[in-house]
Parts: structure tokens; sequence; C-alpha cells
């Protein structure tokens, strides 16, 4: 809690020790950058493990037409559904460490208590896949399990953009240029897999990367030569 002189900074993992000094949670390398980018890409890489669901997207944008591209999550369910789904089984920061700088002890609201200079970690990976929030199913993707909710998750119960005061201050636009990238490669072209092996998988550390990118093959949609 800023309010009360209470400084938390994140930190870096580094070759198995964790690198000094610690950093201020607001200076990461690349605010907002990469990890847009990470979603998009994690979020073609489910379409293509997942054509029916390229199927459900191109009917519900067909059905459509006239949605304006920013008001597309609002007005496509299915979209939403999606784009929130990937969010919440590829979070684009995984893993955080952050260090208590304060001469002391702060409790969190679970009770446990945080000592001076003491390393907290916590894993939004992990909180994404809790059964009590989203179901036994939880470990699965799926976007459908957004349609019959009859709860949205916190964002301390799914922390793809943290909460609280430190949550992203650009997760509005990371979702709109998520569900715009989603939505126009879905309409204009047809995605296959060029890849090794069944499963993609993240780089090691703290970051939600894809390792080694994500080799696809394009090809044009009938009916759009247009772009």
């Amino acid at each position: 809690d800023d309010r009360r002189g209470v400084e938390f900074r994140q930190c870096r993992w580094v070759s198995g020790s964790l690198e000094r000094p610690c950093r201020r949670r607001g200076d990461a390398d690349h605010p907002g950058r990469g990890t847009s980018s990470q979603a998009i890409t994690w979020g073609l890489y489910e379409l293509i493990r997942h054509p029916a669901w390229v199927e459900r997207l191109r009917k519900a944008l067909a059905e459509n037409p006239d949605v304006p591209a920013s008001e597309r999550l609002s007005q496509i369910p299915r979209l939403e559904h999606f784009v929130s789904e990937t969010l919440r089984f590829h979070p684009s920061a995984p893993i955080d460490l952050v260090q208590l700088h304060s001469d002391s002890p702060v409790s969190l609201p679970n009770g446990a208590v945080v000592e001076p200079e003491a390393i907290v970690f916590w894993s939004p990976w992990a909180m994404n896949r809790d059964k009590n929030v989203f179901g036994a199913d939880a470990e699965e993707f799926d976007p459908e399990r957004w349609e019959f909710m009859h709860k949205r998750p916190t964002a301390f119960e799914m922390p793809t953009f943290h909460g609280g005061a430190r949550s992203c201050l650009g997760q509005a636009m990371a979702r709109l240029e998520m569900g715009y990238v989603i939505a126009e490669v879905v309409a204009r072209y047809d995605l296959t897999a060029a890849w090794e092996g069944e499963r993609r998988l993240s780089k090691a550390g703290l970051g939600g990367e894809m390792q080694d990118g994500l080799p696809v093959r394009v090809r044009l949609r009938a009916g759009r030569g247009d772009v």
C-alpha cells in the first residue's frame, strides 16, 4: 500500500539467483509492448488447435457485419469468450516475484505476514487454473466456459492483468487489440500449423513468450481477394 509508505519492488531471476537491485514494478523493461503480442500469438495458436472455434467465430462475425471493430468484444460474446479464455490460459506474466522494501512487516488479506526484505513468489498461471474458480476442467482450454459462468472471476482470482492499485493500465487496449487481430485473421485467412510436434511451449523464465515463435502456413480465404 503506497499510501502507508510500503514499497514492493519487482525482482528478476537471473542464472539461479535474484538480480539486485530490485526494480520498481512500474519500471519494467517492456510495459504493454511484448505482452500484447504474446497474447495474440497464443490466441492464434489456440485457433489452429481448435478449428471448431474458428468456424464459430466466423459465424458470429458474419452475423454481426455492421459492428464496429472497437465494439466487437462487447457486442459479439463468442469473440469476447475466446479472448478471455486465451488470457486466462496463457497469461503474459505467468509468474512474478516481488520484494517488500519496508522497515515493518505487512499483513496480507489471508493473514500471512510478509517480513521486511522478504520475497513473495506468486503465479497468475497457477491461479488461472484454480478449479474452485474455473471448474473441474480448468486445465483445459475451453472458451465456452465463459458463456455459462454464474459469476465472472475478479482480478484477484484471475490476475492476468494483476489487480487493485497495481492493475495493468493498458488492459482495455490489450483486449481491444487482441479482439481486433483475432477477428480479422479469422475472417480473412486460413491458418495451419507449420511446427514440429504437437504443442508449443513457453520460454523458461518469468515471461510467457512462446519458445521459437509460431510457425504457420497462411492461405487467403476464398472471396477475400480485396486484402
